[in-house]
């Protein structure tokens, strides 16, 4: 087991490289924040759960759990092709005993419900998730898993509610920015096409 729980918040950073431009996001900052994370875990920690997985972890992730251990990052919106923009709630953590903050916790609550070669690394808004590719072509890559379209109890797991937002962990980190509601058109759209509304006003959309 890992060092024992520290409720005290850890903030710990990630460089990353420059995503490609997008209208609906300002300009990011230089590097992404993480508080609220896990406590220092070991080797053995994460071997466990790549035993309990069946397969081993891409090393950009494996090191940012060794490094850091989850928690919330700022800025913590993403990309998203089917949602425009998903906002990540917190990355999970090893040995964490904040059950919702819990990567174990995570395996055990939806293991079966999304592809068996994949592992939950981030609940996003909307109870969904973000799931990280363990094995095959795509190894690395990093997915958005919407819950709504999952399978019924008891059917296989779905990959129709599955949508790439990132080919690696690392390009993932490099792609989180802050959402400009006012920079998005469907924003325009609701405030009568000036997007000069209520300054306060922060759209949600289906």
């Amino acid at each position: 087991m890992g060092a024992p729980f520290n409720s005290s918040p850890a903030t710990c950073t990630a460089q990353s490289a420059t995503p490609a431009a997008s209208p609906y996001f300002n300009e990011r900052p230089p590097m992404t924040t993480f508080t609220s994370s896990g406590p220092s875990i070991d080797e053995q920690t994460i071997s466990t759960l790549e035993a309990h997985l069946a397969y081993a972890l891409p090393e950009d992730y494996r090191s940012f759990l060794r490094d850091r251990n989850g928690g919330i990052p700022t800025p913590g919106d993403v990309p998203e092709p089917s949602q425009g923009v998903v906002g990540i709630l917190w990355f999970f953590s090893l040995d964490d005993n904040r059950a919702e903050r819990s990567l174990a916790a995570a395996v055990g609550s939806w293991e079966g419900r999304y592809p068996e070669t994949m592992a939950p690394i981030a609940l996003c808004d909307g109870s969904n998730l973000l799931l990280l590719t363990l094995d095959g072509p795509d190894r690395g890559h990093v997915y958005y898993w919407e819950h709504e379209g999952e399978a019924d109890e008891g059917e296989p797991a779905r990959t129709d509610n599955l949508t790439l937002v990132a080919d690696s962990f690392t390009s993932l980190l490099a792609a989180l920015h802050d959402w400009d509601p006012r920079q998005d058109p469907r924003y325009h759209d609701i405030a009568g096409g000036t997007g000069t509304g209520d300054p306060g006003f922060i759209p949600t959309f289906d």
